[in-house]
């Protein structure tokens, strides 16, 4: 099988599409990055993370109490994923590279690769989304 190959060069849809996204963020006068909801909500998050993680460490607790927190711990780390890292792995938490950058880290922190999810995630999938 051939490889699929697209171009948006001198593409009229491309560049409606794009008229189109430019004019609705002018229009309700909101910023194509992060605002201070974002922000709000990563240092929440990682905050969450930090304090989690330290407290399963190194406060005493009874067993069922551990398993609570630890269920806990995985809901902050899904958070972050689907929120932090996929936001500054794809360049719009913030406009600023180095910002993206670091926060994007936070995925290194979870155990993965953010680099590799930038080459699997924005690279691979979409560039052929739904195509098997």
């Amino acid at each position: 099988m051939a490889k699929i190959t697209f171009t948006n060069k001198d593409s009229a849809f491309f560049d409606s599409i794009k008229q189109d996204v430019n004019a609705y963020f002018e229009q309700k006068h909101i910023n194509k990055t992060g605002d201070w909801r974002l922000y709000l909500k990563a240092t929440i998050l990682l905050t969450s993370f930090v304090g989690i993680y330290l407290t399963l460490l190194f406060v005493p607790m009874p067993w069922y109490m551990g398993l609570t927190l630890a269920g806990l711990f995985g809901l902050v780390c899904g958070a972050i994923g689907f929120n932090v890292m996929h936001d500054a792995c794809h360049g719009s938490f913030s406009s600023k590279k180095w910002v993206n950058d670091l926060f994007g880290f936070s995925m290194n922190l979870l155990g993965s690769n953010a680099f590799i999810w930038k080459q699997k995630h924005n690279v691979i999938h979409h560039t052929y989304t739904n195509i098997d």
